[in-house]
């Protein structure tokens, strides 16, 4: 390899350094600055002979010396280095730059390092900025509410919006790559179309057609095309938007329909309406006109069918609704087209018509209620004489709950005098209690105009128990108005006491009172589980009386059953409060312990049996001893409730085996 001599080798160095188009500075291996080029001076705002030789790392921005640092220990490898940096401006302001950093070598020797400079100051605020302007579109897709989708040329989806997902379906996974699947078979061709559009340049805007969601229903759908340019202006894909219209479009069709329901309420109403500006009908449907003198009064006067002393006062309720007051209904006297008097209810409000005010008046016959009226108040004393003598209690009820009468039976039934309850509300009770569930009831009933039917308990003034069976019922004026409330309650008390007692014999044994079959196993399924969580120990007794037949068949069946009876009162003392025990049947008796702390605890108990069933008994003058057998099982986590059972009969009877008057435990 030539070299060049030391003073062509110096102008070489200084030409590549001085001539450089890009800003070079010759630093010291350790970094200090030992030559500039013109760039340099002009990229960092100095002269030619102003620019401070001094520590390379003092140009770089504090936050980024330790990574420039870094870089400088790779060239002591010999290897170049190219980072990206931010160094400091000589007016202050912060310049972004590139530099590749070649290391000097002379044998082996680093000696110094080169350093080539860009400006990349603005490439990265345009960078920044093309970012900014991708992020902000971004947002814009994703935020918008219409539900939107980007197609590539091949119309294969290149990505879709939330707005997309939530209305079709689909996620957005399911669908990159993939052909548009929202579009159904039958307009498959159109879709195709509007993609060659797309591909053209041209916008397809604002159609309606059909979207096909994920779960197979179909959406009606407001859509547009718009072809997807690059920065020069290429087509690179197609931008689709759609808008569920469906509710829209149902609405619009709503409104059809209404305006035509409406018409033809008004049309075939069975009130009178007259439309009249100035005292000219100006429309009159079809109840109307059997009001009027004309078979048809439009055109006519509105004053022509009402009598002549009654027309002032027309004139001046015109005048107030001319004003924009609210009226009240009046009845007035017309004359019907057949000549008939009538009683008419009327009212009027201010309305546009053609574009001009007018004013429409209702009515409606009440001929037939005034004669009703008369006729309810008549049968309203019949019923106040029938509420007041009745047995029953009865209130009736304003709608906020306001007592405005209560039936003399009152104070028969709960001993109360009915001025007590008249002005309270409906939940009082004069002994201060609480009734929840009847609360509930009639609250339901006044939201719902429902009748209801319950059983309340409610205290006597003497201090007992009354029961009544209540019927709540929503009452209704003659215009079908909901006007208050009627409560009619008959006592049950006694027929309560009846069917508590039926339901305490089909729970208990009717000898010994005790628990039956049927409620022990419930009870001692509720212990199992309990067992089961709380990792305590259960146990189960069977008691079985020795020679209990032959008691029988000594002292006869009445002594029996007083021997089990006085047998039962013997056993429940032995017992702590949470233990139960039940007549299974004949002289056989169970008893669940729960809760144990130990077997010992159970055996004591057994013990305790055991021994309480030994003493002498007197039944019927008849004196005698017996003894008893006990057959005993502790609950396991698999046990079920019939092989709980069976362990401790087995129990039982492995105890009248081994010579009964003892107890044995299952094992």
């Amino acid at each position: 390899m030539s070299t060049l001599p030391h003073e062509a080798s110096a102008s070489f160095h200084q030409s590549i350094v001085e001539l450089n188009p890009f800003a070079v500075l010759v630093l010291s291996k350790d970094g200090q600055i030992r030559e500039v080029n013109h760039a340099a001076c002009e990229m960092f705002g100095y002269s030619n002979t102003g620019f401070p030789m001094n520590d390379y790392l003092e140009c770089i921005v504090p936050e980024h010396r330790d990574a420039v640092r870094r870089y400088f220990e790779t060239l002591t490898e010999g290897k170049s280095a190219s980072y990206e940096a931010s160094a400091c401006h000589n007016n202050g302001t912060r310049l972004d730059i590139h530099v590749t950093a070649i290391p000097l070598v002379n044998e082996d020797d680093l000696y110094g390092i080169f350093c080539l400079i860009q400006d990349i100051t603005e490439s990265n605020k345009e960078r920044a900025a093309q970012v900014e302007r991708e992020e902000r579109l971004k947002a814009v897709f994703h935020s918008t509410s219409a539900a939107m989708f980007i197609l590539d040329l091949d119309g294969h989806v290149a990505d879709i919006n939330a707005a997309f997902e939530e209305t079709y379906g689909w996620k957005r996974d399911e669908m990159i790559g993939k052909p548009l699947p929202i579009i159904p078979q039958a307009f498959a061709t159109r879709h195709q179309e509007q993609v060659e559009q797309g591909r053209r340049g041209e916008c397809c805007q604002g159609f309606e057609t059909i979207g096909l969601k994920k779960d197979g229903t179909c959406i009606e759908v407001s859509s547009s095309f718009s072809p997807l340019r690059s920065e020069n202006g290429e087509i690179i894909g197609i931008v689709g938007m759609t808008k569920d219209i469906s509710v829209q479009n149902k609405l619009e069709r709503s409104w059809k329909e209404s305006e035509e329901r409406y018409r033809k309420l008004v049309e075939l109403s069975p009130e009178g309406i007259m439309v009249h500006r100035e005292g000219e009908v100006l429309y009159a449907n079809l109840s109307a006109m059997n009001y009027s003198k004309e078979f048809n009064p439009q055109g006519v006067s509105l004053y022509s069918f009402i009598r002549e002393e009654q027309h002032e006062m027309i004139r001046q309720r015109v005048n107030e609704l001319k004003k924009g007051n609210l009226l009240p209904y009046m009845a007035i006297e017309v004359m019907r087209r057949d000549g008939q008097t009538i009683f008419i209810d009327t009212n009027s409000i201010s309305i546009t018509h053609d574009g001009q005010p007018a004013i429409l008046t209702m009515f409606r016959d009440i001929t037939q209620r005034s004669k009703v009226e008369a006729a309810l108040k008549e049968s309203e004393k019949r019923y106040r004489m029938l509420a007041d003598n009745s047995l029953d209690l009865i209130q009736l009820v304003q709608l906020d709950g306001i007592v405005t009468y209560a039936s003399p039976s009152h104070n028969t039934v709960l001993g109360y005098d009915p001025g007590e309850y008249v002005g309270k509300g409906v939940f009082y009770q004069p002994n201060g209690e609480v009734d929840v569930a009847f609360r509930e009831v009639f609250v339901n009933m006044a939201i719902t105009q429902r009748p209801f039917s319950c059983e309340i308990h409610r205290r006597h003034r003497l201090g007992y128990d009354v029961w009544v069976e209540l019927i709540g019922t929503p009452m209704f004026d003659e215009e079908g108005t909901y006007a208050n409330m009627m409560l009619v309650g008959r006592e049950i008390t006694e027929r309560k006491k009846y069917e508590e007692h039926l339901e305490h014999l089909s729970f208990h044994d009717p000898l010994t009172e005790l628990p039956n079959r049927r409620l022990f196993h419930a009870l001692l399924d509720q212990a199992m589980l309990e067992a089961k969580h709380s990792k305590r120990l259960l146990a189960v007794m069977y008691i079985d009386l020795d020679g209990f037949k032959q008691i029988n068949d000594n002292f006869g069946h009445d002594a029996g059953d007083e021997l089990l009876r006085q047998l039962a009162g013997r056993v429940k003392p032995c017992l702590r409060d949470i233990d139960r025990v039940a007549r299974m049947g004949g002289d056989e008796f169970v008893i669940a312990l729960p809760d144990l702390e130990s077997v010992a605890e159970a055996e004591d108990i057994a013990e305790k049996i055991l021994s309480s069933l030994q003493q002498p008994w007197l039944v019927m003058e008849h004196h005698f001893v017996s003894t008893s057998s006990i057959g005993m099982a502790f609950y396991q986590e698999d046990d079920k409730l019939q092989e709980l059972l069976k362990k401790a009969d087995t129990a039982l009877y492995q105890a009248k085996l081994e010579g009964k008057n003892m107890y044995r435990i299952y094992s």
